[in-house]
């Protein structure tokens, strides 16, 4: 494979993909490589360990939904039901209709757990930012303690369901989830 120049952010949006398909243990220097069209030993010209490079995709992966995410809730010019469909759009999670590793923060925080404190707290944060988003919009329909629990309820929900699809390799988990959270206020 011959040596290509390629961007850290470029590296980082690559190795996204991978690590949702494939999750952080699966995921080999190697394969990073030749998503991005680098020899392995290359990658450690940007990052000193795949550890680095992970807290780097979440980073980023969190920084995107802040951008482009999150502040669909709070967009009052768009209906609370088209507000909530695209929050809980599946694009993001499956490609064509077809299971694609699902969500990464769930990914990498079921496989890691705490083992890496820093990747942990992103995952939380971004999950935190989520049912945050989702309780502004159930506020607009229930009392604030209700719309919190709705949040909670539905990320658990959606969560899990993205686990199923990904397991049975079914997106149907996922849309019959997606549907009852919809349903969740008028």
């Amino acid at each position: 494979m011959a040596k290509q120049k390629i961007t850290r952010d470029e590296l980082v949006t690559r190795t996204a993909k991978v690590f949702r398909k494939q999750g952080y243990h699966n995921t080999t220097m190697n394969d990073i490589g030749k998503i991005c069209g680098l020899l392995k030993g290359s990658i450690y010209h940007y990052f000193q360990s795949k550890e680095e490079l992970m807290v780097e995709v979440l980073k980023a992966s969190y920084e995107e939904a802040c951008n482009h995410v999150y502040p669909i809730a709070f967009d009052k010019s768009i209906s609370r039901q088209k507000r909530l469909s695209t929050m809980l759009d599946e694009s993001s999670l499956f490609s064509n209709g077809t299971v694609d590793g699902g969500c990464l923060f769930g990914r990498i925080g079921s496989e890691i757990g705490t083992l890496f404190p820093e990747s942990n707290e992103i995952i939380k944060t971004h999950f935190n930012a989520y049912m945050e988003a989702l309780e502004t919009i159930f506020q607009e329909a229930v009392s604030g303690i209700q719309a919190k629990e709705l949040a909670k309820q539905a990320l658990t929900e959606m969560q899990g369901a993205i686990l199923l699809s990904v397991i049975y390799s079914d997106t149907s988990y996922f849309a019959e989830a997606k549907q009852r959270i919809m349903n969740y206020v008028p």
